[in-house]
């Protein structure tokens, strides 16, 4: 079972996507973060599988955490969760190392989202992706 690290300054989203993630028991939650600088500490010790990071926290570039944790934690693919639209985004967090991108605010099952990138079958989920008749964008 994949072994996820959640990053987000928010505790009610790192909750609300823990208890997603875990329901359906296909991922494991072995460390959470409020920051960026804990993030890459905790990402150095447990070294998860799988990083989910909000790239907007306060005191810190999100580009610059990304780097960092992947330094820290080399065989982890991070996944980007951004308010920001993929058109904006995607393109810019996976030319500086991300795994993936997903949209926030998405009603989406961020389970399948995150194993399908870990699959590699997907980069990208945004709100189009969602609409019936859609293609991903690979």
């Amino acid at each position: 079972m994949p072994r996820v690290m959640l990053v987000d300054d928010n505790a009610l989203v790192r909750r609300l996507l823990r208890e997603q993630l875990t329901a359906r028991g296909a991922l494991e939650v072995v460390g959470e973060a409020g920051d960026a600088a804990a993030a890459i500490e905790l990402a150095a010790v447990i070294q998860p599988d799988l990083i989910v990071l909000d790239l907007s926290m306060p005191g810190t570039d999100g580009f610059s955490a990304l780097t960092d944790l992947r330094a820290a934690a080399p065989g982890a693919a991070v996944v980007v969760m951004s308010g920001y639209a993929a058109d904006e985004m995607a393109d810019r967090v996976q030319a500086a190392g991300a795994a993936g991108y997903l949209e926030k605010g998405l009603r989406l099952d961020f389970s399948d989202a995150l194993l399908e990138v870990l699959a590699a079958q997907r980069l990208t989920v945004t709100a189009h992706d969602r609409t019936p008749g859609a293609v991903p964008r690979r």
